[in-house]
């Protein structure tokens, strides 16, 4: 999104009409971008080794990981090393990123992050003078791969607080190179134009900070749940916005549990509070953006390493195994070294299930040439989709609609009422925009208010009524012509594909709009 743009967009219906005028979400990631450059000037018609490539960059990310652990926990910890990355590259959170392809950027930022604390690691442990350049080097590599290589210096200065020896003045002198790399990626990702505004999904802190720090305590612990339960970060994409905190609150439960059990045994082991310092700090920059545990690379990282401390402690720890600590480890262990491998396969072919299901929802948009001159207006599904439309079309190879409107997103049921020949009302009882990917494009801060107006050709859309939560529960459209004009062509979601929309009488009786995901 670009404010520049965004009209036009808007207009085409690219971005959905409810778009803030002023949003801006573009990010700078040349090094990935140049990953994707060179699958299409090599194999542009091959998607597997396209996804080759990226299961390179995968088994290099796991490969810096263990090389990491194994320094980390030294020789007398080999075997807890080798089950923290073992542990760590069968993570399902590995999963999305290694099987969709655009997501590429996470393992190629973090593989460059880890990196990073790599080269670090061996300057300070060994005396490696190459490592004092190499580290900040492939900070900044890495965070022209993907903002979260910011996350690496986390790990960085976890390393200094837990692991490093001597004053402090000097530990904090090697820290020094690592800000100079963020200061001049800052300077020039802003420069450049580059940042997020005005979306209630994406948040840059440096533009939004009293915004970020308002979302970031609800996303931390919810990233947090996604790491350590069964339950994924990602389940709150569909959710009312309004149940996050809730469930931030139940998972904060479980969590402080969890810490409990694991400092019991963990307490004065400077390497494991050095993986619980890192992943701590690692989590404030994927905050920026919905939780999912696509994200969960840097975190991950000290996750693994906390879990393999604590299932093999140090040789000659004195301390006995309680009933408490013997259930979490066998739970810890279901969770992580059962069930997370088994589903990582299931979760890398989710990028393809997604896929399948667009396909599936644009299946319904009419193969009748003369679409190329109407538009197209779809009630109920995701927004999100909508900029997809001229694409599906193609790739189907049915000819493309002139415009692809949708007027109401979300998943719950609504009515549609026509008062007269030229307006549509729809109204939902619990209101639009109430799931955090609704808010994608509409800035929370700024939402649609009633008596809000959107003014477009041929479409004029207002917030008619706004329920006790602030979100709208009447949505009035006025078209330029009749709605049952051929100029039209009405479609809703029904089980999983657009079907065509039976417009209610003029002055009669409202008509269900089923709603629904995919």
């Amino acid at each position: 999104a670009d404010p520049g743009r965004t009209r036009a967009m808007v207009e085409a219906g690219i971005l959905p009409w409810y778009t803030a005028p002023d949003m801006m979400a573009s990010l700078w990631r040349p090094v990935s971008s140049a990953t994707h450059r060179l699958d299409y000037a090599l194999w542009p018609d091959s998607a597997p080794l396209m996804h080759a490539h990226s299961l390179l960059w995968a088994a290099a990310l796991a490969a810096v990981a263990a090389a990491l652990y194994r320094r980390v926990m030294g020789a007398g910890g080999a075997a807890a090393a080798g089950l923290a990355a073992l542990l760590y590259a069968a993570d399902d959170a590995r999963g999305i990123p290694v099987g969709w392809l655009a997501n590429r950027n996470a393992l190629i930022a973090a593989a460059l992050g880890l990196g990073a604390l790599w080269a670090h690691d061996r300057w300070r442990r060994d005396g490696w003078r190459p490592g004092a350049a190499l580290g900040p080097a492939l900070l900044g590599v890495g965070l022209l791969a993907g903002e979260a290589a910011l996350a690496a210096t986390a790990w960085v200065f976890a390393w200094a607080v837990c692991l490093d020896r001597g004053p402090a003045r000097n530990r904090l002198a090697t820290l020094l190179p690592y800000a100079a790399v963020v200061a001049i990626w800052r300077m020039a990702y802003v420069g450049l134009g580059y940042g997020a505004y005005g979306s209630g999904v994406y948040i840059d802190p440096g533009r939004e900070p009293a915004r970020f720090l308002e979302v970031a305590p609800v996303r931390a612990i919810l990233l947090l749940m996604g790491q350590w339960t069964p339950v994924p970060a990602d389940v709150t994409l569909l959710l009312p916005a309004s149940l996050h905190p809730l469930l931030a609150a139940g998972a904060s439960l479980a969590l402080a549990a969890l810490a409990l059990l694991l400092a019991r045994r963990l307490r004065g082991d400077p390497v494991a509070g050095f993986f619980a310092t890192g992943m701590l700090l690692a989590i404030p920059p994927i905050c920026a953006t919905f939780p999912s545990n696509r994200l969960l690379a840097f975190v991950g990282f000290g996750a693994m390493g906390l879990l393999a401390r604590f299932l093999l402690p140090r040789p000659g720890d004195p301390r006995p195994w309680g009933r408490a600590d013997k259930g979490l480890a066998w739970g810890l262990l279901a969770v992580h070294g059962v069930l997370g491998p088994l589903s990582l396969l299931a979760v890398s072919y989710s990028p393809r299930g997604f896929a399948l299901s667009m396909e599936r929802y644009f299946s319904g948009l009419p193969a009748d040439p003369g679409i190329s001159d109407r538009t197209v207006l779809a009630l109920g599904g995701i927004d999100l989709f909508s900029g997809y439309a001229m694409v599906a079309a193609s790739l189907e190879g049915k000819p493309p609609p002139g415009r692809f409107l949708g007027l109401a997103p979300g998943i719950a049921p609504m009515v549609a009422e026509r008062p007269d020949e030229r307006t549509l009302v729809l109204k939902r009882e619990g209101g639009f925009f109430t799931t955090e990917l609704e808010g994608l494009f509409l800035d929370p801060d700024r939402g649609l208010r009633a008596g809000d107006r959107v003014e477009l050709p041929d479409l004029v859309a207002e917030v008619a009524a706004v329920g006790p939560s602030g979100h709208p529960t009447e949505l009035r459209f006025r078209l330029g012509s009749p709605l049952d004009s051929p100029r039209y062509v009405w479609l809703t979601l029904e089980a999983g594909a657009l079907v065509p929309f039976e417009l209610p009488p003029v002055g009669g009786p409202p008509a269900a709009v089923a709603g629904g995901v995919f």
